[in-house]
């Protein structure tokens, strides 16, 4: 139970035993307190400590790290992504907060309305941030700038001298100008829980962090979640794993400049820190945040609370419950988290806490969480020999195909559309169509499937199992049965068959192609006139094009292409020009690709042994063992020669982009034939023979 339950006295002597028991654990897991601090002793056999130099270099590349990931899963941002210690990215986000600033300008109603909005007849009192419309994650945060200007327009509108036709223009103009004052007061109190973090967190504030300074408050108090649950660890940590972390604690990926040692007394023995998130300002920083930053909060909260509960035997410090109070979304993400463990245990009925299960009610893990708990093992390293970033790219990509198993289970077999809304993506005006999330809970994730093996400390995940090694997450997924073959080696459905086979012997279209009328050098200015005029005698003509193709053979030299209204005209060309003979040549008729022809791609595919394949698999599918599996499902088309993988990382369709080189040019075109086209999920496989010179180019490129 929590400690606010109890009376005064008695919680007092509690509080004595709590934070005794706190500084206990901490000294068994490498901090011990002193007379006036915490202070780190050396472990028996204490790993080497990194230079200065070497601790600056660390953060400097995971700084570059994270400003370097591209989305995975649909999401904005997926797990503890340090964007917090990147002095780029929070650049970014005040100069998007400018931007919105200077666009969203302050609509001001008529007096009437305004003045009826600010004292409305139900005699509620309006808040001072809704009275001068301030706050809100449409403009990311305010200062004295944005609070004067607000003032300024509306004290124009509602001024009593202005309006002395309506009664209430007096108690109105009031309101706004207490509104004012009380944001303000508000914006100083921001700045000081800016100060008092960066204070405890070793980092300088700059005049550009208080200006505005809700993003900069959100962005330290997330800092200081992830250096306390860096001392204390979470999940399955091993005592000789944690003491590395915390000597290696100032070159986390957080950027906390203090010790761990400090970070432990400031929090756990010093009780202002926890007064300081139950504020009203920690709010407004919540509340300013983009939807995937308050998503990041609200986990890294709820497993800061999490921490100190398990540390205690679950007791907690009473400024919790005004910490919580603060934030009831977060008994939506209990209530989520609960029904989520649901399918990870099986749970005796009897047994009903969302806390780890006791041991002796015996759950048993369910077949799907033993599936997921396998391939988690094989992707995570063994934490005493290592931890990876939480910006792993194997890691994110198992969290994000972890979630959506889970979200796809939760949406049939739950009712939990309004806990997912915590996690959704926000849709505006110029927002991103490919993305369904605002944030992936990836660390609140792996904890739960891998409930007493996973484990997190200041240096990353890692797994408590013995091994050596680990393999990617497309690997291991395919190790353990989960996944779908890709690429060539997918199989396709029926349906999915039928498709290609229509596309393959399709009837007509409105384009027929014409080969064969004269030969390379016979077209005239008077030639493409003839043939339309000719052309329009079997039905309404849309376009009549000529393509003439240097070095290609004679009797394809010159493709001429007819454009009809309607695929009973171009059926009637056809019928009549296939096999008609114009100036003792025999003319070749077919009908040719509607979508081909509208893009202008009227290329005459010329044979040779390399084919470009793209649009096979996404970029996101792509690890060590893509480029041999490819290669070897290419070779049931022929003799294959090489394989090349080449991340392009521009147009989406085109972003990996496969060259196979056959032996035989017969090879190619058999392999053509099998893979442009294809149906594989979603995506229609496109194959064209490249040239042999531009490929060697590339190989050297490649190389």
């Amino acid at each position: 139970a929590a400690l606010a339950a109890l009376p005064e006295n008695v919680r007092a002597k509690k509080m004595e035993a709590v934070m005794s028991g706190i500084l206990k654990r901490l000294q068994e897991r490498g901090v011990t307190p002193s007379s006036t601090h915490v202070s780190m002793p050396e472990p028996s056999r204490p790993p080497p400590l990194p230079s200065r130099q070497q601790q600056q270099q660390q953060q400097q590349q995971q700084q570059q790290q994270v400003e370097a990931l591209e989305p995975v899963g649909a999401a904005e941002l997926c797990g503890d992504e340090p964007w917090y210690a990147s002095e780029h990215i929070r650049s970014h986000l005040r100069r998007l907060v400018t931007a919105a600033h200077a666009e969203q300008k302050i609509l001001v109603r008529t007096p009437a309305e305004e003045i009826k909005r600010i004292c409305p007849v139900s005699g509620r009192t309006l808040g001072a941030g809704a009275v001068l419309r301030m706050g809100g994650s449409h403009h990311g945060g305010y200062g004295e700038s944005d609070i004067n200007y607000a003032y300024r327009q509306l004290a124009r509108a509602l001024h009593p001298d202005k309006n002395p036709h309506i009664p209430e223009a007096p108690d109105a103009f009031k309101r706004l100008s207490e509104a004012a004052d009380e944001v303000r007061e508000g914006l100083a109190d921001s700045r000081k829980v800016v100060q008092r973090l960066a204070e405890v967190m070793g980092v300088k504030v700059t005049p550009e962090m208080l200006e505005r300074p809700q993003g900069a408050l959100l962005a330290e108090a997330l800092r200081l979640f992830a250096a306390v649950l860096g001392v204390t660890g979470e999940g399955k940590v091993p005592k000789e794993v944690l003491e590395r972390s915390l000597a290696n604690f100032s070159a986390a990926a957080h950027g906390c400049k203090c010790s761990a040692a400090a970070i432990a007394e400031k929090w756990f023995v010093s009780g202002d820190l926890l007064d300081t998130l139950s504020s009203t300002a920690v709010r407004d920083a919540y509340d300013c945040a983009p939807k995937r930053h308050r998503a990041q909060f609200l986990c890294a909260l709820n497993r800061v609370s999490k921490a100190e509960a398990q540390q205690n035997e679950n007791c907690m410090r009473g400024t919790w419950q005004k910490v919580l109070a603060q934030f009831p979304e977060l008994n939506i993400w209990h209530e989520l988290l609960h029904k989520l463990r649901g399918r990870i245990w099986t749970i005796p009925d009897d047994v009903q806490s969302e806390e780890t299960v006791s041991e002796n009610c015996d759950p048993k893990v369910s077949t799907w969480a033993q599936n997921w708990r396998r391939v988690i093992s094989d992707v995570l390293p063994c934490g005493m020999l290592e931890a990876i970033p939480h910006t792993d790219k194997e890691v994110r990509r198992l969290a994000a195909a972890l979630w959506h198993d889970m979200t796809m289970w939760a949406d049939k077999e739950c009712d939990v559309s309004q806990h997912f809304e915590l996690f959704k993506f926000e849709r505006g005006p110029a927002a991103a169509e490919a993305m369904e999330w605002a944030f992936i809970p990836a660390t609140d994730l792996l904890l739960l499937v891998g409930e007493g093996m996973v484990g997190c400390s200041a240096e990353g995940l890692f797994t408590a199992e013995e091994k050596s090694g680990r393999r990617s997450f497309y690997a291991a997924r395919r190790a353990h049965g989960l996944a779908p073959k890709r690429g060539l080696s997918a199989e396709n459905t029926e349906e999915q068959r039928n498709t290609k086979r229509a596309k393959l012997n399709r009837g007509p279209t409105k384009v027929v192609i014409l080969t064969n009328m004269v030969g390379p050098g016979e077209v005239d200015s008077d030639l493409e006139q003839e043939t339309a005029e000719e052309a329009s005698k079997y039905g309404v003509l849309k376009s009549c094009q000529i393509k003439e193709s240097v070095g290609a053979p004679d009797n394809e030299a010159v493709r001429i292409f007819l454009e009809y209204e309607k695929t009973d005209h171009a059926s009637k060309a056809y019928a009549d020009m296939n096999g008609r003979y114009f100036g003792g040549r025999a003319v070749k008729a077919r009908f040719f690709d509607e979508e081909r022809y509208a893009q202008g791609d009227l290329e005459r595919r010329i044979p040779s042994r390399v084919l470009l394949v793209t649009n096979l698999v996404g970029a996101e599918e792509v690890d060590a063992d893509f480029q041999d599996e490819t290669a070897d499902e290419a070779c049931k088309f022929g003799k294959l020669r090489r394989c090349i993988v080449k991340m392009d990382g521009v147009h989406a369709d085109k972003a990996v982009q496969i060259f196979l080189e056959y032996e035989h040019a017969e090879d190619a075109t058999n392999a053509l034939a099998h893979l442009n086209g294809r149906l594989f999920g979603e995506r229609t496989v496109k194959a064209k023979y490249f040239d042999e010179h531009m490929f060697e180019k590339q190989v050297r490129c490649h190389q």
